[in-house]
């Protein structure tokens, strides 16, 4: 991709934008396609630049092949006129380095994101940082928060939106999202996971753009 020309193009669109309060996303998966929908549809937040992954994790894929979902990244920041930047790798942290010094967004919010954020990127936005996390917390932090819901019988997973800190899943709790989990004995253990998945994955957008409203409400009246 040609960075600079989409830095460039940032530029301008926060120029062209600069009464929506700004933010930039590191996104992943279909949950955080759903995240970057509302954004675009929101006339508050404007994402001047997206951050995912366009190749699989390790524990998903030895060989390491391109996401199913990046292709739907691409399509979207391109009809959209969003930056977007694959960032697979620590060395490409130096990418959001750049991006988030020019940028200085007013936000950045992270969904299904599986690099640990550092606070040198914390510290840039004016209004901090949201994670959107698939679990309860404190039970559920941590990684495969679905698989280990439904492992313990749980009858119900969450969706937790809190404030992003230099933690895995740290952070204060700003609200929640439950869904029933309605376990089918007539299935695989997966094929559950993977359609409680899909059944939660629409709660993201409308539970960003919830969070967001609540950041800047705290911050309004700290």
């Amino acid at each position: 991709m040609e960075k600079n020309y989409f830095l460039r193009d940032a530029m301008s669109k926060l120029d062209k934008m600069n009464d929506q309060y700004t933010v930039v996303g590191f996104l992943g998966r279909v949950h955080g396609l759903n995240g970057l929908n509302y954004l675009i549809k929101s006339k508050k937040y404007n994402p001047v630049a997206i951050f995912t992954h366009s190749i699989k994790a390790s524990f998903e894929d030895i060989e390491r092949k391109i996401r199913p979902d990046y292709a739907e990244y691409v399509r979207i920041c391109t009809e959209n006129k969003i930056p977007l930047y694959p960032i697979d790798r620590k060395k490409d942290l130096a990418i959001v380095d750049k991006v988030l010094a020019k940028l200085k967004p007013d936000f950045i919010v992270a969904i299904s994101w599986r690099l640990l954020i550092p606070k040198r990127h914390l510290e840039i936005p004016k209004y901090g940082g949201v994670n959107l996390h698939r679990g309860k917390f404190p039970e559920y932090k941590g990684d495969f928060p679905t698989e280990r819901a439904l492992e313990a019988r749980e009858k119900e997973v969450y969706i937790t939106a809190h404030i992003l800190n230099e933690e895995i899943d740290g952070g204060e709790v700003l609200i929640t999202e439950r869904n029933p989990v309605n376990y089918d004995e007539s299935v695989t253990f997966k094929e559950n996971v993977e359609r409680i998945k899909k059944e939660i994955t629409p709660q993201f957008g409308p539970l960003l753009i919830k969070s967001l409203d609540l950041m800047v409400e705290k911050y309004e009246n700290r």
